[in-house]
């Protein structure tokens, strides 16, 4: 159920509702909906590669070697040999596909059993309130509760089970269709509940190894969420003696423990992890100066790899300049092609002086840059 199918909207915090902004982009409309607009971290690397909506392999991966990635490198291996063959079958990779990870028999159909119950239970917290709904089912023992709403006997794949635990993830935002289909306050009490009582007697081992919410149900399916990172559907029969798959609670542990994904894995001095969860980000000044001058230089290679730490294509200097203005004034094509067809820069920003991107290349003598710049109408 999306938000305009008559859901009950949630009110939203003060501090979402103005959400702090960087300094740079203060008193700027233009500079104001590119933050607002920031994009996860794979569409990031997706529109970077794609041209007309799909990723050749080839280029993706030929990309991956000239930044110093050794071939031979095991981390990719699966990811390489995959695409490669989604593209002899379909010519490239479309969004979705690449945003996937799909191993072994995951478009054999599987029941969905006791995971149901917190589907059902998200959405009837989504349309009547937890408080109300904790008038019937307890917080910590609502899988025990018999509803003849529930889906136990309906038939997923493992591929759209993991869109439902990656919605989970993203705060009820479906990341496939982009619907709001759950508020997030519902999220967070599924999620709560999932973490307390969804691995049946085995929710407080579970949740001391992985901190993770996950739901298991006797058809061997498991259903993991990772707030704000992934969601993943694992399928595979074999029970242990508190009913949850041997195999899939091994491999959410195997997970947690080699990415250090534990809500309580922190960082010292004394300790180094590898946190995919914590980047070290630069300041922004650091990041605006660096992305400035990756287009000066006309280096598409250390400019792509900015906008995906997080650089955003539209930030300005104190002058008001961006990465085009810095491009077009420089006549370097290239990297005006990957910041308005990739990076969907901003063709009508202006600079202090009162001058866009085509203004600069017309003032430079740019002829290139000045031909192409032309074709969007609104620069």
């Amino acid at each position: 159920m999306s938000a305009s199918n008559g859901v009950k909207q949630t009110a939203l915090e003060p501090d979402k509702l103005n959400p702090s902004l960087p300094w740079q982009n203060s008193g700027r409309q233009e500079a104001l909906q590119g933050y607002i607009k920031k994009k996860v971290a794979a569409d990031v690397l997706f529109d970077s590669f794609a041209s007309g909506g799909r990723v050749n392999a080839n280029q993706f991966f030929e990309a991956l070697w000239s930044s110093g990635i050794i071939r031979t490198d095991p981390r990719i291996k699966d990811c390489y040999s995959l695409m490669r063959k989604l593209q002899e079958s379909d010519g490239a990779v479309d969004r979705s596909t690449f945003h996937r990870l799909s191993l072994g028999d995951w478009a054999e159909p599987c029941v969905l059993g006791e995971i149901s119950w917190a589907l059902i239970y998200g959405l009837a917290v989504d349309q009547h309130g937890s408080d109300y709904v904790h008038r019937f089912v307890g917080m910590e023992e609502y899988s025990k509760y018999e509803s003849p709403f529930t889906l136990t006997k309906q038939e997923v794949t493992c591929e759209s089970g993991a869109a439902l635990a990656a919605t989970l993830a993203n705060g009820g935002l479906c990341p496939l269709s982009g619907d709001q289909v759950l508020s997030p306050p519902a999220v967070r009490c599924t999620l709560s509940m999932m973490q307390v009582a969804g691995m049946n007697d085995y929710s407080r081992a579970f949740h001391f190894r992985t901190s993770v919410p996950a739901k298991s149900s006797q058809s061997g399916v498991v259903l993991i969420v990772i707030p704000g990172v992934l969601g993943l559907m694992c399928w595979s029969p074999g029970l242990d003696s508190n009913m949850n798959s041997c195999r899939g609670v091994h491999f959410c542990e195997e997970l947690v423990s080699t990415f250090q994904l534990h809500s309580f894995d922190i960082e010292t001095s004394f300790r180094q992890t590898l946190s995919y969860r914590q980047w070290k980000v630069e300041s922004e000044g650091y990041q605006i100066m660096n992305v400035l001058l990756a287009a000066y230089r006309g280096d598409v290679v250390s400019l792509r790899r900015y906008l995906l730490s997080g650089a955003d294509a539209n930030a300005v200097d104190y002058d008001g300049r961006s990465a085009l203005h810095v491009a077009a004034s420089e006549g370097h094509l290239d990297i005006i092609k990957f910041l308005v067809e990739n990076a969907c820069a901003n063709c009508t920003l202006k600079d202090r002086w009162g001058n866009t991107a085509l203004q600069e290349a017309v003032r430079c003598n740019q002829d290139p840059a000045i031909q192409f710049l032309r074709k969007y109408t609104d620069c």
